[in-house]
């Protein structure tokens, strides 16, 4: 992965020069031809550390916030094909325009696709005539203290309705009281998680 980032990071700055170069016709020496250099490389670190904050992010959300921006820039790009006609070709008012669309589609896209995936819509009508059939699950003592069931809950990859017994409960208050430090701090984590 660190030499998928390394090779992106050059090309970025190559493309930061070829572009700056395209936009000036004609640089005049080496110190002008740098600040193209430099705009790829922020815009590569820019991107990678995106990249790092995505990984906070359940897969599910993600996709939906990525469908979410598809549908809400592909219904600027109509909006803005049905309204063009109404604009002169050469006035600023059409770059503003289409500007204005794509970054209140983009942002509306994702905004409704992020709130989709954690709470639900339309989707969930499907989920709910098919859950019927859903196996239910069990959790005893050590799935809950070991912890990473509460990671796979946030994902949606289980589906189905988690069931804690009684006797589950009890038990984990029992080593959640224990004498013992070991067992008194793991029972109370698995109260924590279950919280």
């Amino acid at each position: 992965m660190r030499t998928i980032r390394t090779i992106y990071l050059i090309l970025s700055a190559l493309g930061g020069l070829y572009l700056f170069i395209q936009l000036r016709h004609n640089v005049s020496g080496e110190y002008e031809a740098w600040w193209g250099i430099l705009a790829g490389l922020i815009f590569a670190l820019g991107l990678f550390s995106f990249e790092f904050s995505l990984k906070k992010i359940a897969p599910r959300i993600m996709f939906f916030g990525f469908l979410g921006l598809i549908l809400g820039l592909g219904s600027a790009a109509f909006i803005f094909a049905v309204t063009s006609p109404f604009f002169s070709k050469d006035s600023a008012g059409i770059i503003l325009w289409h500007g204005g669309l794509v970054l209140a589609g983009g942002y509306l896209g994702v905004v409704l696709g992020f709130k989709t995936a954690v709470e639900g819509g339309i989707f969930d009508i499907f989920k709910a005539k098919s859950s019927e059939g859903l196996s239910s699950k069990i959790l005893d003592t050590s799935v809950i203290i070991d912890g990473r069931i509460a990671d796979l809950c946030e994902t949606g990859f289980l589906e189905g309705a988690f069931i804690i017994p009684h006797f589950i409960l009890n038990e984990l208050q029992h080593i959640a009281d224990s004498s013992d430090s070991m067992k008194r701090a793991r029972g109370r984590r698995g109260l924590d998680i279950l919280h």
